[in-house]
């Protein structure tokens, strides 16, 4: 199947190299890098922009992490099953505790800093966003007074199944979803941005085939585990657990509406 030039292109093989935490994908994604700061990446770099990180700390490190200040970025903090806690600096120099719930999510700005003082009972996710990115992207809305901002699962303005963790709204270029009972879809690829699985309970089975290639793949997705799909590459859950609890990555995405680069295998 022939198509345009694409991110695909930076892809590159890495059998027989992975991180025993998270699911690689043959030929299409790095195993996770060790990090000084006790997380390790979820998303290769090379899938991302400049500045970007999609990275995870998992429970089984004890915090409490030392303090982090994103002076030239925004993060996001989501904790997947609640219990994590968290001291925050706001840009008024107070410090606030703040416990997340299962995948509630706090948003930090430059000027405010964090301390993770607990993974609490999943792990953390974390994302970090250029922030001359997002200004670029939405220059007229300045971050909170406070500096951090906090995200409530919602199913408004979503699509039915789906439920809002970060709204492509709040940090563009960034868009987190929950999908539970997620045992099926129709194979399709998108052509503007790239999407990640990640596992947080219950089973789950994903078939790949990348344009580039025209080789398949089927993945049992463990709990813990990231299937990365890279844009330009046909994909469909072909089982799953009515139990499941799958977080849906999407980047780069600006206009929040899924539908606009959906298209059948």
């Amino acid at each position: 199947m022939s198509q345009p030039q694409h991110s695909n292109d930076r892809l590159r093989s890495t059998q027989g190299n992975q991180h025993p935490n998270l699911l690689v994908v043959p030929a299409l994604v790095d195993a996770g890098t060790a990090l000084p700061s006790r997380t390790r990446n979820l998303i290769p770099r090379e899938h991302l922009e400049a500045g970007d990180a999609i990275e995870v700390m998992s429970k089984h490190v004890a915090p409490p992490s030392s303090w982090n200040s994103p002076a030239a970025s925004v993060v996001t903090l989501i904790s997947t099953a609640g219990g994590a806690r968290l001291n925050v600096t706001t840009s008024q120099g107070d410090v606030r505790a703040v416990t997340l719930g299962a995948c509630e999510a706090v948003t930090l700005w430059p000027g405010s800093a964090y301390q993770i003082v607990s993974a609490g009972d999943g792990d953390v996710i974390r994302l970090q966003r250029d922030v001359k990115a997002v200004h670029a992207h939405r220059p007229t809305a300045p971050p909170p007074s406070s500096g951090y901002s906090l995200h409530t699962p919602s199913r408004a303005n979503t699509e039915e199944g789906l439920v809002d963790i970060l709204p492509a709204t709040a940090v563009p270029g960034f868009e987190v979803k929950l999908v539970e009972g997620f045992t099926e879809n129709k194979p399709h690829y998108h052509q503007t941005f790239d999407e990640a699985y990640y596992n947080i309970a219950g089973a789950l089975t994903v078939k790949l085939t990348p344009h580039s290639t025209g080789v398949s793949q089927t993945l049992d997705v463990p709990v813990g585990g990231c299937a990365l799909i890279p844009r330009y590459t046909d994909h469909h859950v072909l089982g799953g657990s009515n139990d499941n609890k799958i977080l849906v990555f999407y980047w780069p995405r600006f206009n929040g509406k899924p539908g606009n680069d959906w298209h059948p295998a």
